[in-house]
């Protein structure tokens, strides 16, 4: 199942287009960009860190960010009030690298270990005229940027497949 289409021109999409911002953080992977949400406390910024601090990931934004349509793709800006900060509960408030801007390839809502479904659904995640694909994940899984990778490689860049069979 794929994304529903969107006119980025039509004048149904133009107060679609406006920058929206959510609670929610953004990192940039070599693979895509990914939005993580969930309520207060879900691991959103925990999850954040862990990748940072492997390496593998660059911050965008913490606690807010800026949803903005370009063409056909929906990007990920960081307030500049927020620029460079990422709370890690426990520790505080950190100074880090971060990248202004970031295009996003996946959405990843964050939810209780028992409610991460077996096989990701078709979801998307929908802002600003733009639709991304959506799976749920628990923060606090051992493998979580092991699924993180396989999703962007293969739900992002391809789609939900409805056999649920990748690779």
């Amino acid at each position: 199942m794929r994304a529903p289409d969107t006119n980025a021109e039509s004048p149904a999409n133009k107060s679609a287009n406006k920058p929206a911002t959510v609670h929610a953080t953004a990192i940039s992977l070599p693979a895509g960009g990914v939005l993580l949400t969930g309520p207060p406390g879900s691991g959103k910024s925990s999850l954040a860190y862990r990748l940072i601090a492997l390496h593998t990931a660059r911050l965008v934004a913490d606690d807010r960010v800026r949803l903005v349509a370009h063409e056909n793709a929906l990007y990920a800006e960081t307030p500049s009030r927020l620029a460079g900060l990422m709370e890690v509960r426990g520790i505080g408030i950190l100074r880090m690298d971060y990248l202004a801007r970031a295009q996003l390839d996946l959405a990843v809502e964050l939810v209780a270990a028992d409610a991460v479904p077996r096989i990701a659904e078709p979801h998307y995640l929908e802002s600003t005229g733009r639709h991304l694909p959506l799976i749920r994940l628990h923060a606090f899984d051992t493998d979580i940027a092991a699924k993180i990778e396989l999703a962007l490689t293969h739900i992002a860049a391809g789609g939900f497949r409805e056999d649920g069979i990748y690779g």
